[in-house]
């Protein structure tokens, strides 16, 4: 059991120590017949390794922008989740004003999505004998300093999306060094977003030269922080990769 699992495990982190001795605990544990169980209230900020290896996903009751943020593959269960515990909420509308009141049940249920089982777990789920308000509370100060937010500032989103939207509209390409450069991004001082992109895993250098821009493409772990989806078009042309 992998308790908050994204502060061991974090996206930004993936070729940490930790990570990659995690990732090969999880590829030899089916051999030796054990169960590795993440818990997180931050999955978009799983390592993606983590995340594709899981053969089932519980959610207690999803926050409230946790569908808009969460990584694309996983956003329609996420919003199946939603759907499941709306009948614990009560919308009410009084004086021009919307309410919504939830019940105490919302935290007695869970919505699972498996190879085996797709909806909500048909039984109550109880507190654990030990449980307590102190015990709940005991590490809030250090989690809290501890699960700062790390996600994308404005500016580089902007240039991730844009890096994105050009290789979107330009697959597949026909050179494997082709890539965007700084003109493709509507930023004024665009090459420090994308330096500070390529650092962090999310853009790849195609192209590097002391006197033009460097060209750039989207990662697999950049596809997954941009709001463009990757495109369905192959990344390269067949002439390309043959070459």
């Amino acid at each position: 059991m992998i308790h908050e699992a994204h502060q061991l495990l974090h996206a930004r982190r993936s070729m940490d120590g930790a990570n990659i001795e995690i990732d090969e605990l999880v590829t030899v544990s089916r051999h030796r017949d054990s169960d590795i169980i993440f818990e997180t209230q931050q999955s978009q900020r799983l390592d993606r390794n983590s995340v594709t290896a899981v053969d089932a996903i519980i959610f207690r009751e999803p926050a409230l922008m946790q569908a808009d943020f969460e990584r694309k593959q996983l956003r329609p269960i996420v919003k199946e989740a939603e759907k499941t515990f709306e009948q614990y909420t009560e919308t009410i509308e009084e004086n021009g004003y919307t309410f919504r009141r939830k019940s105490d049940e919302v935290k007695k249920h869970a919505y699972i999505h498996s190879g085996r089982f797709i909806g909500e777990y048909p039984y109550e789920i109880g507190l654990a004998d030990h449980w307590s308000e102190d015990i709940s509370k005991a590490y809030s100060e250090v989690l809290e300093q501890q699960t700062a937010d790390t996600g994308l500032n404005e500016d580089d989103q902007t240039a991730l999306d844009a890096v994105a939207a050009w290789e979107t509209d330009e697959r597949p390409l026909k050179f494997e060094h082709k890539g965007a450069n700084h003109k493709q991004v509507p930023l004024q001082h665009a090459w420090n977003q994308l330096q500070a992109l390529h650092a962090e895993g999310l853009l790849k250098i195609t192209y590097s030269s002391s006197n033009k821009p460097n060209e750039y493409r989207v990662t697999e772990e950049g596809w997954e922080e941009s709001n463009i989806d990757e495109p369905d078009a192959p990344e390269l042309a067949e002439e390309a990769r043959k070459d």
